[in-house]
């Protein structure tokens, strides 16, 4: 799994959750800080196509950490429902364990088949994800750039 902090929270998040209200509706996303960072995660392949992504966005790289973990152990009980995209017709999936999303797709697909597929193989994947040892760090200019991921509580005392 891959860490990205977005420095623009107002717009980031806007879109992040824009995505996760689509798969969870009316129901609870809890936001990032308003005035922090915003960080989120995302399963991704081995040449880096995001594949399922965090419902939610977190305020510090410790609860990003802990929400990947929880879902990494609540993935083999999932139920994975299909979600269409009615304007577009297009078909996108959501992981959920006792009716709360835990993760949705990070794209949609053209067919069912194809959607079906891809959730199956994600859910399978996510206890087996290691964690990445960098965080992106997306900034307003559009540059992006990479930095060892080290929360704050395994840094030394100065």
């Amino acid at each position: 799994m891959v860490f990205t902090l977005f420095d623009e929270v107002a717009v980031k998040s806007a879109m992040w959750f824009g995505h996760a209200r689509q798969f969870v509706g009316g129901g609870k996303i809890v936001p990032g800080s308003a005035g922090g960072p915003f960080i989120v995660w995302q399963l991704v392949t081995a040449n880096s196509r995001p594949v399922a992504r965090s419902v939610a966005g977190f305020a510090s790289l410790e609860l990003a950490i802990s929400d990947a973990r929880r879902v990494a152990a609540l993935a083999p009980q999932a139920a994975i429902s299909m979600v269409l995209d009615q304007p577009n017709g297009l078909r996108g999936w959501v992981a959920t364990v006792d009716d709360t999303a835990i993760t949705t797709c990070a794209r949609w697909y053209v067919s069912d088949r194809d959607c079906r597929n891809a959730a199956e193989l994600a859910v399978a994947s996510l206890p087996a994800a290691p964690l990445a040892p960098t965080m992106h760090i997306v900034r307003a200019s559009g540059r992006t750039v990479s930095r060892p991921m080290v929360p704050r509580t395994e840094v030394p005392s100065a």
